[in-house]
């Protein structure tokens, strides 16, 4: 008993307390690492062949005939090849205009160019999102800097649809 006296004496109040927060954090970190793996549902979907259409805005019409049918596409900033032009649609670039009386109205500017470019590819969906080569990935309203062999461009990603087969 004396020996039992004297545990208990040398244990004090903030040693039980601290005792007791550390292992609600240990719980609460095993339970959080628990729903992560548990819950996290994987969705990977590999080499399917999708495409997605990329919006250029405002370009000059002899830069827009330097993109052809068939040139490979790949990502400005890593290098990598991320599909291969299937079609373009070229239209004439509208502004919106302010008129002297505050009216918005639209017109077309003849010296510039909009085009739809469709680019085809293959990769991964992984949680849902469009991956091109497995590595860069393809989202909606996404500004992609790409380049093909004759000229590096700019434009927004405005659909992505999976090419069934």
């Amino acid at each position: 008993m004396n020996k039992i006296g004297n545990i208990v004496k040398k244990i004090s109040i903030v040693d039980i307390i601290v005792v007791i927060a550390l292992i609600f954090v240990l719980i609460a970190v095993h339970d959080k690492f628990k729903d992560v793996s548990s819950n996290s549902v994987v969705l990977d979907t590999s080499n399917i062949s999708f495409e997605y259409t990329v919006k250029i805005q405002n370009l000059r019409p002899t830069s827009g005939e330097m993109l052809q049918v068939g040139d490979i596409v790949y990502d400005k900033v890593s290098g990598t090849q991320i599909g291969k032009i299937s079609s373009i649609s070229v239209g004439p670039t509208v502004l919106q205009l302010e008129t002297m009386t505050g009216e918005i109205v639209n017109d077309e500017f003849e010296e510039r160019i909009d085009i739809l470019l469709t680019v085809e590819t293959t990769g991964s969906i992984k949680n849902g999102e469009y991956m091109a080569s497995n590595l860069i990935r393809i989202l909606l309203g996404k500004n992609l800097e790409i380049v093909t062999k004759y000229i590096d461009i700019s434009g927004v990603i405005i659909d992505i649809k999976k090419i069934e087969v």
